[in-house]
């Protein structure tokens, strides 16, 4: 490795560092972004994402309430879609004691 000193003030030292940032800045805009895979789980993750059973995982995955993903003999799921999955519930109280 070959040691090269500079003599630079340090108005041109900055001036240095700042076009080299901002080149490399341009360079990596021009670039278009690589769609991030998505995140596949096994069966088994996703039936402990949800606190079901394997069968109970299936029969969802039949019903269509969960989608799978076959890939030869495997069934994957999208991790962001078991979260979607799950939905929120309303309890609305019929009238009782103290209403």
């Amino acid at each position: 490795m070959e040691t090269v000193f500079l003599s630079l003030t340090k108005n041109d030292f900055q001036d240095l560092i700042a076009e080299t940032v901002n080149s490399c800045l341009r360079r990596n805009a021009n670039q278009t972004p690589t769609p991030q895979p998505d995140n596949y789980i096994t069966r088994q993750q996703a039936a402990d994402m949800l606190h079901i059973t394997l069968p109970t995982l299936l029969n969802w995955t039949l019903d269509g309430k969960i989608k799978g993903y076959r890939i030869g003999r495997r069934v994957l799921y999208k991790k962001h879609e078991i979260n979607e999955a799950v939905t929120s519930i309303n309890v609305k109280r019929k009238g009782g004691k103290g209403q």
